[in-house]
C-alpha cells in the first residue's frame, strides 16, 4: 500500500507531506493491530488532531462513499467520513476481515461525494446486501453527533478499549517522533453538565455509558434525543 497515493495519503508535492504521510502510515498500521475496525468517525478526528499538531491543516468530510464507484455506479452507497487535506481525499480507515487486495481496490476506484447524507438514494444502512460485503452498520445521527462533538466522542471511544488505545498511542507517537503535543480530550467533557455546560462537583454519571454527566434530571432529559445515538456500555461502543 502506497501512503502517498490516492486515497491513502497526499502527494510529495503538498506541504508537509512527508509528516503527513508518516502520520497516515502509522495511523493505519496501528488500527491493524489493536484490531480497530471501520471507526472512521474516530479515526479521523483523531488523525485531524494529530495532523494539527504539526502543522498540517485537515478538513473532516462527511458523506457518501461508494466502494466501487467506477467499476459499478449503481453500487453500495456508504455514509463515510474522511480528510480533505489541502484538496486531496485521504480515506486512512481501515476495515478488518476484508483481504488487503480488494480493500485497496475499493478504495482505490472507490468515489468520494461529499453531499447529504439523509438526502441520498439507495443509502445502505445494514441490509443483506452490506452485510454479504463484511461492512458494518452505519448511524446517520450516530455520524453527524460526533462530528459535531469532537470532545464528547472522543471520550465516549473510551469505551472501547481499542479506540482508547488507538488515541493514546497515536499521541505518544505524534510526541515521541515530531516532539509536537496532541491536543487531549477537554477537561470540560469530564467536569460539565453535557446539556447546560454547567460545572458541578455533584454531577451524576450516566448509568447506561458511564461517560456523560448532567447537574439534574431535567439536562439529562433535554440532552437524551441526542445522546441516545451515542449511549452505549462500556466495550460496546
Amino acid at each position: 500500500m502506497n501512503f502517498a497515493e490516492f486515497p491513502f495519503g497526499v502527494p510529495q508535492t503538498v506541504k508537509n507531506a512527508e509528516k503527513t504521510n508518516d502520520i497516515l502510515k502509522t495511523s493505519f498500521h496501528m488500527q491493524g493491530t489493536l484490531r480497530v475496525t471501520n471507526a472512521c468517525a474516530i479515526v479521523n478526528l483523531v488523525l485531524n488532531r494529530c495532523l494539527e499538531a504539526v502543522g498540517v491543516k485537515a478538513t473532516l468530510v462527511y458523506g457518501v462513499h461508494q466502494p466501487n464507484g467506477v467499476i459499478d455506479p449503481e453500487g453500495i452507497h456508504l455514509p463515510h467520513v474522511w480528510l480533505n487535506i489541502e484538496g486531496n481525499i485521504v480515506d486512512n480507515t481501515s476495515v478488518e476481515d476484508i483481504p488487503q487486495p480488494i480493500f485497496i481496490k475499493t478504495k482505490r476506484f472507490g468515489k468520494y461525494t461529499q453531499k447529504s447524507v439523509k438526502d441520498t438514494d439507495s443509502l445502505y444502512m445494514g441490509d443483506h446486501v452490506t452485510k454479504q460485503h463484511g461492512i458494518v452498520d452505519h448511524d446517520v445521527s450516530q455520524f453527524e453527533w460526533l462530528l459535531s462533538n469532537s470532545n464528547k466522542a472522543l471520550a465516549l471511544s473510551r469505551n472501547k478499549n481499542q479506540l482508547d488505545q488507538y488515541f493514546r498511542l497515536m499521541i505518544q507517537y505524534v510526541f515521541s517522533k515530531f516532539k509536537e503535543e496532541v491536543n487531549d480530550i477537554s477537561e470540560s467533557v469530564f467536569n460539565n453538565c453535557w446539556n447546560c455546560n454547567k460545572s458541578d462537583p455533584s454531577l451524576k454519571v450516566c448509568s447506561a455509558c458511564k461517560v456523560s454527566k448532567y447537574c439534574s434530571r431535567i439536562c439529562q432529559k433535554k440532552d437524551r434525543k441526542n445522546h441516545k445515538t451515542v449511549c452505549l456500555p462500556p466495550n460496546s461502543y
